[in-house]
C-alpha cells in the first residue's frame, strides 16, 4: 500500500476526531447541557430529526472517505 494513501486516511480520521472532541466539549458545558435537557434547544436552535441527520452525515463522511482512500485504485482516487 502506498504511503500517501495512509497519510490521507489518517488526515480524514483526525478530522473526525477533532469534530467529535469539539462536539463533546461543547455539549458538556454546564449551561448548554442544562438548556438542551430542559428545552431541547442549543443556542436557540431546536434539535430535531433534521439536525440529527446532518450530524450523522457529518460523522460518517470522514470515516467513509478514509476507507475509500485506502481501498480505491489510484485512478479512482483522483
Amino acid at each position: 500500500m502506498e504511503d500517501w494513501k495512509i497519510k490521507i486516511s489518517v488526515l480524514w480520521l483526525f478530522d473526525e476526531l477533532g469534530f467529535l472532541a469539539c462536539m463533546i466539549m461543547r455539549i458538556f458545558e454546564p449551561s448548554v447541557l442544562e438548556q438542551f435537557l430542559l428545552t431541547g434547544e442549543i443556542e436557540g436552535m431546536k434539535i430535531g430529526p433534521e439536525i440529527l441527520l446532518l450530524f450523522a452525515i457529518r460523522l460518517l463522511v470522514p470515516l467513509v472517505m478514509a476507507f475509500l482512500t485506502l481501498t480505491l485504485r489510484d485512478s479512482m482516487n483522483r
